[in-house]
């Protein structure tokens, strides 16, 4: 029997394949891997952010409709100023007078429901929705500010201490909503080689509300959004 003896390039080649094998695909392992974690990551950060910009949109709607009361709170408080002073003159004004007083009531009364409303709204947005059902055991969540507690508003100046006085944002104040968000890498990828292990990550979401007086346009933008091995 005759048999052929490997050439030394063929040897070479085999050794070349079975040392570097191994290698390629464990390379491959890891860049499959990175696209997978980079993938989930992308996936939670778009629930963080879609969490916290649906809370500000409550509270920008909240604070839209407390600036469209404005232009009656004014009206009705200047008028009641102006009966206030005819009235020690003329008596017969009084039931005016008290009706702008009732109108203020009314609409401070408005202001408050809308106020709590939006609260509410808010909170709720932020705290008491479940966790999708696709994130599982897989993520561990807290949003803020839980609760709201107010709107940061102020009486607007010319009208301090007015009942149903007109509102508007509280000096520098910033409309704000955070998430921050625990990511168990390997819960989203169980499926691959235990030797592989990807680290949890920590990812926040961030934004906020620019607006610098309730009848003006509003905007919601995202600010800063940060992740953390």
């Amino acid at each position: 029997m005759i048999t052929r003896q490997p050439t030394s390039i063929e040897g070479q080649a085999l050794v070349f394949i079975l040392v570097l094998l191994p290698v390629f695909l464990f390379i491959l392992q890891v860049v499959a891997r990175s696209g997978a974690t980079a993938l989930f990551h992308d996936r939670v950060e778009n629930h963080c952010d879609r969490r916290i910009l649906n809370a500000l949109a409550i509270e920008a709607r909240g604070l839209e409709n407390l600036g469209r009361l404005n232009i009656y709170a004014r009206e009705i408080i200047r008028a009641r100023r102006a009966i206030d002073e005819l009235v020690k003159v003329f008596p017969v004004l009084i039931p005016t007078q008290l009706a702008l007083q009732g109108a203020q009531i009314l609409l401070s009364s408005i202001q408050k429901t809308i106020k709590a409303a939006t609260i509410s709204g808010f909170s709720a947005s932020l705290g008491q929705l479940a966790t999708p059902s696709k994130f599982k055991s897989k993520i561990q969540e807290s949003y803020g500010p839980i609760p709201l507690v107010d709107l940061h508003l102020r009486d607007e100046e010319g009208y301090e201490g007015e009942i149903g006085a007109p509102q508007q944002p509280e000096l520098n104040n910033k409309y704000l909503a955070w998430g921050k968000i625990t990511l168990f890498t390997e819960r989203f990828l169980s499926w691959w080689p235990t030797p592989l292990k990807s680290p949890d990550m920590i990812l926040e979401c961030r934004a906020q509300i620019d607006i610098e007086r309730l009848e003006d346009r509003w905007k919601i933008q995202l600010i800063d959004p940060k992740v953390r091995p």
